[in-house]
């Protein structure tokens, strides 16, 4: 597959799952005691397969972000009577 496909592909994937973060954040929004959920992203570098030696930018295909996972947001909420 080619590269730029891929981390076409990948990107579409990590906004989607991030917008379901997102989504699921709001709905719960007025939910007693729902602590929210922030996304964490971890970025990888596709290399060429066999790179050209004339220069360090010909090695470098693209850059992309994957969602590496999730964490509880403990922020105080706020109070009420």
């Amino acid at each position: 597959m080619d590269s730029g496909y891929y981390a076409a592909c990948t990107a579409l994937k990590t906004q989607s799952n991030a917008l379901e973060l997102i989504a699921n954040n709001v709905a719960n929004v007025n939910t007693t005691g729902y602590r929210g959920q922030i996304a964490s992203f971890e970025s990888h570098l596709v290399e060429a397969p066999n790179p050209r030696p004339s220069n360090g930018w010909s090695q470098l295909i693209n850059q992309f972000a994957i969602l590496n996972g999730t964490r509880l947001d403990l922020a105080e909420g706020n109070l009420e009577r």
